[in-house]
């Protein structure tokens, strides 16, 4: 395990070198902004990992199914919206997560970032931070933002038996084809399965076989 977390940190953006006005997103994803001509709604989420049991276990929620929500009913990282008051946005991510999952993570659990994500259906830019946990934490959700606090062995997400692609209109003329995976009854897709995706490729599969028991 301590390999792996040394290997994620040298491959991670450090947390000190992320600043909203340099987003590390593609080409395709700026002209996706330019259309818009306003400027897109800033965001961080955390990605949390933690051992049970020798393997590495990832935290996501189900958002709660509401009419006309663009991310309703969804399975996403806890996070959000920068706040004024976030000196940066790792307090965004630390924040949110307390505030949707009531999981307080300590900065220095914090790895660092993944690149930045373009969401096009809630115009956003979104960070993701990773952060190792000791332990499993506990959760006391906030139902109004989360119906349900799920947890993923990070195996799965290496098996690609649960791995698909999906083509996904993104504009008038424009398809984008974007990773998927089930895992049981649940489907994850979109922003956070290109979060997860950016990860496992980070990782690398040979990488998580030598270093975590799968």
């Amino acid at each position: 395990m301590k390999q792996l977390l040394t290997h994620l940190s040298q491959q991670l953006r450090p947390v000190a070198a992320v600043t909203p006005e340099s987003p590390t997103i593609s080409r395709l994803e700026k002209e996706l902004i330019a259309e818009k001509q306003r400027p897109a709604v800033v965001c961080a989420v955390a990605v949390l990992l933690f051992p049970v049991a020798g393997k590495l276990q990832l935290t996501l929620i189900l958002r709660p199914t509401y009419e006309g929500g663009v991310h309703s009913g969804q399975i996403a990282f806890p996070g959000g919206k920068k706040d004024p008051t976030d000196a940066n946005l790792l307090e965004t991510a630390l924040r949110e997560c307390c505030e949707e999952i009531g999981v307080e993570i300590d900065p220095a659990h914090f790895l660092g970032a993944l690149p930045d994500i373009y969401i096009v259906p809630s115009h956003s830019v979104v960070t993701p931070f990773v952060a190792f946990l000791p332990t499993q934490p506990v959760y006391t959700p906030d139902k109004r933002e989360v119906a349900k606090v799920l947890e993923f062995d990070l195996s799965h997400f290496f098996n690609p038996d649960v791995y698909t692609l999906q083509d996904i209109k993104i504009g008038e003329n424009k398809t984008w084809k974007l990773p998927c995976y089930q895992i049981d009854e649940h489907i994850i897709w979109g922003a956070t399965a290109r979060m997860i995706q950016d990860f496992t490729k980070l990782v690398g599969e040979e990488n998580f076989k030598q270093y975590i028991a799968v």
